[in-house]
Order: C-alpha cells, then structure tokens, then sequence
C-alpha cells in the first residue's frame, strides 16, 4: 500500500513535508519526477501534495491557489455582466502580479 505522486519537485522535500497533509505516520521518499509515500492517499491528499511540489515555497503555494480560486470565478462568470467583467478584471490582474513578482 503505497501512493506515488508525479510531478515535478520545485521545492526540496523531506521526511516532514507532507505532515500537515499525510500525518506523522507516512514515510515519504523523494525521487525525480516525484514523490512516493507508503500509505493509500486520497484525491484530496494528492491535489495538495501537487500543489505543494509545483510551488516555491509557502507564499508561492498560497498565490498559486488564490490563481486557481479566481480562475474558477472567471470561468463561471457571465461576462455581459459588471460582476462578470469584475472577476476577469481581478483574474487577469493577480497573474499578472503573479507573473511580475507583485504577489
């Protein structure tokens, strides 16, 4: 009973990385192109593991999620609208925050 996570490490990891989302009694090993923990993780484990090896560090995870949050907004947004054209306004500005290192 294991779970391997793929992806890509940004941040370095070690045997206490994953704590907060696995609990103190999973081992996690490192390896390229991921991370492989000695316990059955769930969908909701995974997604937070993923996020936390595609960022930089605490901050970076925080701004990621705050992008993915207006992106679902925006999605959703009936753009013939203020409140539509709003949430792509508060989208397109937070990337690019993001992306000039205003975050």
């Amino acid at each position: 009973m294991s779970t391997f996570v793929e992806g890509l490490l940004i941040r370095a990891v070690g045997p206490d990385s994953f704590l907060d989302i696995t609990g103190p009694d999973v081992a996690v090993t490192s390896f390229d192109g991921g991370v492989t923990f000695d316990a059955d993780l769930n969908a909701e484990q995974i997604a937070a593991v993923r996020a936390r090896m595609a960022s930089r560090d605490d901050a970076d995870q925080a701004a990621r999620a705050h992008l993915s949050d207006l992106r679902t907004a925006a999605s959703a947004a009936d753009l013939t609208t203020p409140d539509g054209l709003e949430a792509l306004r508060a989208l397109l500005t937070a990337e690019a925050d993001y992306l000039l290192g205003d975050a």
